[in-house]
């Protein structure tokens, strides 16, 4: 029987208009020391400007406060 994953990452993609416009990745640590890793965070340069690097970094944060709560 297959036992459950434990989750210590996270990756979202974002587009507009059914094209791709970037991803970001964060990780949780193993070490609670460090804490959780915003690990990569891109925009194409055709979507820079239009608030995609914030909306995924809200999204990150979004996920770090699920992570604390466990």
């Amino acid at each position: 029987m297959a036992q459950p994953v434990e989750v210590r990452g996270w990756v979202m993609l974002t587009g507009h208009e059914g094209a791709p416009a970037g991803f970001v990745s964060a990780e949780n640590l193993a070490d609670p020391v460090y804490g959780i890793l915003l690990d990569c965070l891109h925009v194409l340069k055709t979507h820079q400007g239009f608030r995609f690097g914030r909306l995924m970094i809200e999204a990150v944060r979004r996920w770090t406060r699920e992570q604390t709560k466990k």
